[in-house]
């Protein structure tokens, strides 16, 4: 599985090796998405206008709130 960003779009996206590609959306105002890692408990850490925002391998967007990561309810 590869990952990469589309940073006009906003977007996270996973190409799968049969050639599947899906798109996730970043939930970031404004946001250009690049610079992307996989970090702990597989989850995709990334830049995206100077703040560091992470999603899980399945999309879910993830937010810091008083120090704890946590699903971000759109």
């Amino acid at each position: 599985m590869e990952i990469a960003t589309e940073l006009q779009g906003n977007q996270i996206g996973r190409i799968t090796p049969a050639g599947t590609i899906t798109e996730f959306p970043t939930h970031a105002d404004h946001g250009q998405p690049n610079q992307i890692v996989l970090g702990p408990e597989s989850t995709l850490w990334f830049s995206s206008n100077g703040d560091v925002l992470r999603m899980r391998l399945d999309g879910t967007p993830l937010a810091l709130t008083n120090g704890v990561w946590a699903e971000l309810k759109g």
